[in-house]
């Protein structure tokens, strides 16, 4: 029967009203951080100060490089994501057996850098032969994403040629796809 004594009904509608109140200002200190992060802005926890941050994608062919940014080792390979406070960096990637790559750049804040291209080459490239044609081949060409190649074979026939397709992803393995095309007289 508390419900009917006027103080008792009135403390327990302060206790709720000051109890929504309190969840209200918890959710909108929730979001005021989530929106403020989300635009950039991080915790320094070294020196306490709030700083606006941006977003940096690191990716290598091959993967697994070390990455370095101003000299330092960032104790990450590629592919990374890596958030850090606006400023000039040095990035540079290095891998066992290959070449280091290298860039100075620019990150601002609220901003994305996107490195993905870096292409490491190796110290000492091994070359092989897939085949050998008795001449220069009359065409050689390749698909635009450059995962197959095609050779005419030049000891074929001008009437029905002859071609080799080389699957270009398989190139690393020590027997690569190859599959010989011939094309009917009548269709060129």
């Amino acid at each position: 029967m508390d419900y009917l004594d006027p103080k008792k009904r009135r403390a327990y509608h302060i206790r709720l009203y000051v109890g929504y109140f309190l969840v209200a200002v918890v959710i909108g200190l929730a979001t005021y951080i989530i929106t403020a992060g989300l635009n950039g802005y991080g915790l320094n926890v070294k020196t306490g100060q709030i700083v606006q941050n941006g977003l940096l994608f690191v990716d290598s062919k091959p993967s697994g490089a070390e990455i370095y940014l101003n000299g330092k080792d960032q104790n990450t390979q590629s592919p990374a994501r890596l958030v850090l406070p606006a400023g000039t960096y040095s990035l540079k990637l290095t891998k066992a057996g290959y070449r280091d790559w290298s860039r100075q750049f620019a990150l601002n804040e609220q901003s994305v850098a996107r490195f993905q291209y870096p292409f490491l080459f190796p110290l000492k490239p091994k070359t092989t032969d897939l085949k050998t044609y008795s001449s220069l081949p009359p065409l050689v060409t390749q698909t635009p994403d450059q995962k197959w190649f095609l050779v005419e074979d030049p000891s074929a026939s001008a009437a029905n040629p002859t071609f080799d397709e080389y699957d270009t992803t398989t190139l690393d393995k020590t027997t690569p796809a190859i599959t010989t095309i011939s094309i009917p007289s009548g269709l060129l």
